[in-house]
């Protein structure tokens, strides 16, 4: 009995630590979650001299000048900071006069190695007649450079003139102001070249009301929360062939003032356009502020 004794002990002790008394079961670690790529657009349109489907990941200065070239061979590249950047780069070539695409965002799966990144076709609305004509819709974004391979995941959605509103941001005094879009196409009734600050629902109640005037059901205006934000929009005026864009690319704080960059660009030498008398146009909104507003036109 002397030679159990220590034995019978044991076990009661055992038992008792099996019931709560002892060390915690490991949880198992949880999977690593992806990470949100922010994506700053280099540029997006519907005509490029990338004249196939193209899906790339460029993580260096001479992988992207030779695609720009091939892109737009009379123009510089976009800067893009290759310490700490790499450029997603899509091209969708195909029969549409209509035809619009856009990466609507990028993850990173360390676990995976993998970045995915969507893209969105989106498909001209039933009312809305299409010239038939061989296009390259582009869109090249810049994302925190990310070591792994690709997946490329595509979708689609009807186009829309409207944007999905999203919360105002608080800015700081000086920097780069966050905007986002109201509306951008190539089709208005407002004729004119046109630069201009709305400053209240009123005014873009009107202001939209022209715009679609030569639209037949007219969309609802998009919302702007005019307690935060102000609308400002930029329209081409009339132009000759679908080629033709604008685009608000930065608004920028300064003390003294509002800094608003426009860019407006005509079809690259030997682009196939379509015949067809167009509007282009690019409705914003910025965060409400009571510093003036300055107009920078970029070639």
């Amino acid at each position: 009995m002397r030679t159990l004794a220590p034995l019978l002990v044991a076990l009661l002790v055992a038992g008792c630590l099996d019931q709560g008394g002892g060390s915690p079961t490991p949880t198992p670690a949880a999977p690593p979650a992806l990470e949100p790529l922010a994506m700053r657009t280099l540029e997006r349109g519907s005509f490029s001299g990338v004249h196939h489907d193209a899906r790339e990941i460029v993580r260096d200065a001479a992988e992207w000048d030779a695609l720009w070239a091939e892109h737009r061979a009379n123009e510089s590249a976009p800067a893009v900071d290759f310490a700490r950047e790499m450029v997603l780069a899509v091209v969708v070539h195909g029969p549409t006069g209509c035809g619009m695409m856009h990466l609507a965002n990028a993850t990173y799966d360390a676990g995976a190695g993998t970045i995915t990144t969507t893209i969105v076709l989106e498909i001209a609305p039933q009312n809305v007649q299409c010239l038939v004509a061989f296009e390259d819709v582009f869109h090249f974004v810049a994302v925190p450079a990310r070591e792994g391979g690709a997946r490329w995941v595509e979708a689609e959605e009807e186009q829309s003139t409207q944007a999905t509103p999203t919360a105002p941001t608080s800015e700081p005094a000086t920097g780069n102001y966050s905007f986002r879009t109201l509306a951008q196409g190539s089709m208005s009734g407002v004729q004119e070249r046109t630069r201009r600050v709305i400053p209240d629902e009123a005014t873009w109640l009107a202001f939209w009301a022209d715009h679609t005037s030569g639209t037949y059901p007219a969309p609802d205006p998009p919302a702007v929360d005019w307690e935060h934000e102000r609308a400002f929009v930029a329209l081409a005026g009339d132009k000759p062939n679908t080629c033709w864009s604008i685009a608000v690319e930065r608004i920028d704080a300064q003390p003294s003032n509002v800094t608003v960059q426009v860019r407006t660009k005509a079809p690259p030498s030997g682009a196939m356009c379509g015949d067809a008398i167009t509007q282009p146009f690019h409705f914003v909104t910025y965060p409400v502020t009571d510093a003036p507003l300055r107009l920078v036109e970029v070639a």
